[in-house]
Order: C-alpha cells, then structure tokens, then sequence
C-alpha cells in the first residue's frame, strides 16, 4: 500500500518480450557462420575442407543432399528470430514462428548427421574401426558449430513456445 492509501500492484519487469527470439538468432549467425568459414572435416597430412566446397560435391543425392540447404536454414531462422524479437507478433504467429525455427534446426541437425553416419557406416564397412577411427575423428569446428547453433536456435524456438503457453 502506498502513502496515499492506493494498493500497489505488480508490474511486470521489462519489455514484455521473450528472449526466444534473440537465442535463435544467436543460433542462427553461429550456424551460418560456422557453415561459411570454419572446417567442416579435417584430415590429418591433407588439410581441411569447408562445409560450401563439400557442399560443392553433391551429386545427383546421396548423404551430403541436405548440405547446401544449410545458409539458407541459418538465413530463415535470423529473420524468423527477428520478427519474434523486433515485431508484436500474436500468440498464434508466434507459435508459427517458433515452429518454423524448430524446422530449420532439424534440417540443419539432419545435413550433418547423416553424412556423418554414413561416414561412419563407410569407415566400419572397411574394418577400420577397429583401430580406433570412426567418423568423429575427421570432423572439424565447423561441424560442431552448426550443430551448436542448430541446437541454440531450437531452445530459442522452445522458449518461445513455452512462452505461449504460459500466457495464455
């Protein structure tokens, strides 16, 4: 109660906005950054390899398809956040949005998980998983980036939506 007999309420602390937002977009920038610059695989004597000039390698299929849909993923899910953290979206579009950065994130976690087990079925195939090689051993920052960034932008997208229910 205040001096002048009023009752104080509550009220709330901030803009009123989540930070879902912002952690996909944190989650965006490294996964698109990581998948430009930094080495995808490396290989011992031979050097390094980034995820573009691999991408660069796709046939008509195969385990390394997914690749190049990569920049684009981490593109969506930086304007996705944005809009989220920017915008005033409602509790419906919000749920859109979240959802449409939860799918970038999978399509990003999938374009370097298969590779990497097919890899690994390649490397077991020809026996040399017994002295100790599988398919972790050839990757590089890169890959562990994207997946970092694939993995920060899904939690962005989960505290939006646990937001969403929370305010509702």
């Amino acid at each position: 109660m205040t001096s002048s007999g009023r009752v104080e309420t509550d009220r709330p602390v901030g803009s009123g906005k989540r930070p879902g937002g912002v952690i996909a977009i944190v989650g965006g920038v490294l996964a698109g950054l990581a998948y430009l610059v930094l080495p995808v695989a490396t290989v011992p004597l031979l050097g390094s390899i980034t995820a573009p000039s691999l991408a660069g390698e796709v046939g008509a299929g195969g385990s390394l398809a997914l690749l190049p849909l990569v920049p684009v993923a981490a593109a969506a899910t930086i304007g996705i956040g944005l809009w989220l953290w920017l915008g005033s979206p409602g509790t419906r579009a919000r749920t859109v949005g979240a959802s449409g950065i939860l799918l970038c994130s999978v399509l990003t976690a999938l374009a370097y998980l298969i590779p990497l087990n097919s890899l690994d079925n390649e490397i077991t195939s020809a026996g040399a998983d017994i002295f100790g090689i599988s398919a972790t051993t050839f990757t590089g920052t890169g890959f562990w980036f994207t997946l970092l960034g694939a993995v920060l932008a899904a939690v962005g997208a989960a505290v939006e939506l646990a937001g969403r229910k929370r305010s509702t």
